[in-house]
């Protein structure tokens, strides 16, 4: 060897370690960017369980249209009363009929095409996430004791066993949609079979990217904010709640 020549070793390369300072960047940098792109995993969920709602509504839809092939008129949101007076079925019960015979028409049981992913669990009609709109497509039969002549209740013989072929605009006019959203209250078992006619948007389901899944009575299915469906009630031209 020559003096003064320079031995190449491999292994003579020194690395460095990484410090704790940029690992605690690096972790950082990873929070911030998940938490950016969280809202948009939510969205892409909640789209997701926003169209399996609307594929509900539509199966709801032909069920209801395997009622009014074999009644020729709207269910109502209460179907049938005892000597009593008291509801012994109600819509989803009969619709339910169609699809599920084998379930006893007196159980409260919610078969999964009638339970919306996006609602949450409550007590009562747990899994049921439609409601039926009653003023305008049925309320409760005559009991025989007079409860249709009730002060504010006129409607019902009104609107009792409507035809489809009653309907007005049936494109605009909701029959079954996405009920309400206020699981702490303690009348939820009544309150989630219904939809609501009311101005108020609290009234109104909003649990899909703030609004819900309609079916309307030509049978298509149509997703509406809760400032719209409002906007809509409040022009009343027509009113997307009353046939006619």
């Amino acid at each position: 060897m020559k003096e003064g020549s320079i031995v190449s070793r491999p292994n003579a390369v020194r690395t460095r370690g990484v410090t704790l300072v940029e690992l605690l960047v690096v972790v950082a940098l990873m929070v911030v960017v998940l938490a950016l792109l969280l809202p948009v995993f939510q969205k892409t969920g909640e789209r997701a369980r926003s169209a399996k709602c609307a594929v509900n509504l539509q199966q709801i839809g032909a069920l209801l249209n395997c009622y009014l092939a074999d009644k020729g008129y709207y269910p109502g949101a209460y179907v049938e009363l005892n000597e009593a007076g008291n509801v012994t079925q109600r819509w989803f019960q009969v619709l339910r009929s169609y699809s599920d015979p084998h379930i006893p028409k007196s159980s409260m049981e919610v078969p999964k095409v009638m339970q919306c992913p996006s609602r949450k669990p409550a007590n009562g009609v747990k899994a049921l996430g439609y409601g039926y709109n009653f003023e305008g497509f049925g309320h409760t039969p005559d009991n025989g004791k007079g409860n249709w002549d009730q002060p504010g209740k006129s409607y019902m013989r009104k609107y009792w066993q409507v035809r489809p072929s009653m309907v007005e605009e049936p494109s605009r006019k909701l029959v079954i949609g996405d009920s309400l959203d206020d699981d702490d209250k303690t009348d939820i078992t009544t309150r989630v079979i219904f939809i609501y006619r009311a101005i108020s948007s609290p009234y109104h389901a909003r649990r899909h990217s703030g609004g819900g899944n309609y079916l309307f009575a030509d049978g298509h299915v149509e997703w509406l904010h809760v400032d719209e469906l409002g906007r809509r009630v409040k022009e009343a031209s027509p009113h997307p709640f009353y046939p006619f």
